[in-house]
């Protein structure tokens, strides 16, 4: 074969060759390149190893319970609860596309609420690895979502529970509107004393004292201290100590009674007088809570 023929058909191939690869490169990507492969089942199992929190003889509080319906409601995607083998199992062989855990301290965070120092109620979540750039980012989207969710309900779950089987006692003579003396006295013995003016006694961040472990002949001397400290009108500083560098508003309502929105430690809290009437996350909340209760800004 003469060098002339060996180049020839050289040249016969490479041409053969560039003429076939456009064919072969559109065969292998399909006739729309741009179209996302679906491998998403857009189902989320969810793990819920919340210990719960027992007082006494009581049944134990479990507000893991109540988080599934919370991520239910309007979701796209199905969430399904799950032992954590089978969560995991489901994860590797692509049948969930994430999994998020509900930790066994989830109930105890959520009642360190009034606490000096609460924890974080957190959710932890995994995603599927084999989930494409498009749905990866979508159901990271709806897991960020639902944490939020959850978090703005903390308020909530919290407030159910201490107001559940529990009665606040009023003392009528009380120099401030509506001051309640107890809070929550819960019939197994716990509860709060307002203690705001009191000494030697170690109240949280709303002067409220914990009476879980008291005797009673020192629930008998705290409460009558209590009504004494709040016989008498207060300094202007004891009053501005409550606002504090918070943003203050106040509310009129009916019988023209006046409530204090107070933004504090990144929560709004809504004051009778001294006293917690209830506590938000966000501003809408509290505003809504207002304005159901028949209150507008002054």
């Amino acid at each position: 074969m003469t060098e002339q023929r060996k180049y020839t058909l050289k040249v016969i191939l490479a041409v053969v060759l560039i003429l076939a690869l456009p064919s072969f490169f559109f065969q292998y990507i399909g006739d729309n390149p741009l179209q996302v492969t679906e491998n998403s089942t857009r189902t989320i199992a969810v793990v819920n190893e919340d210990n719960g929190v027992k007082e006494n003889s009581e049944k134990a509080i479990e507000f893991g319970e109540k988080v599934t319906p919370l991520l239910q409601e309007g979701s796209d995607y199905q969430w399904t609860v799950l032992g954590r083998s089978a969560a995991t199992s489901g994860l590797q062989n692509g049948k969930y596309d994430a999994v998020i855990y509900i930790p066994s301290t989830f109930s105890q965070n959520i009642l360190s609420y009034q606490e000096k120092k609460p924890e974080k109620a957190t959710l932890e979540y995994k995603v599927q690895s084999q989930l494409n750039a498009v749905n990866k980012e979508k159901v990271v989207g709806e897991l960020e979502d639902a944490t939020t969710k959850v978090n703005n309900e903390m308020s909530s779950l919290y407030w159910s529970y201490v107001s559940l089987g529990r009665v606040n006692f009023h003392y009528e003579e009380s120099v401030y509107d509506k001051t309640v003396v107890v809070h929550h006295l819960h019939p197994n013995g716990n509860g709060f004393v307002y203690g705001g003016f009191l000494k030697g006694y170690e109240t949280n961040d709303k002067g409220l004292v914990n009476i879980r472990d008291y005797t009673e002949e020192e629930l008998r001397s705290i409460i009558e201290a209590s009504i004494e400290s709040l016989s008498t009108l207060p300094d202007t500083a004891r009053e501005e100590a409550i606002v504090g560098n918070g943003n203050e508003q106040r509310w009129n309502g009916p019988d023209n009674a006046t409530l204090l929105l107070v933004h504090e430690d990144d929560l709004w809290n809504v004051y009778s007088g001294l006293n917690l009437e209830a506590a938000f996350l966000s501003y809408e909340e509290a505003e809504d809570y207002l304005f159901e209760e028949g209150f507008r800004r002054l």
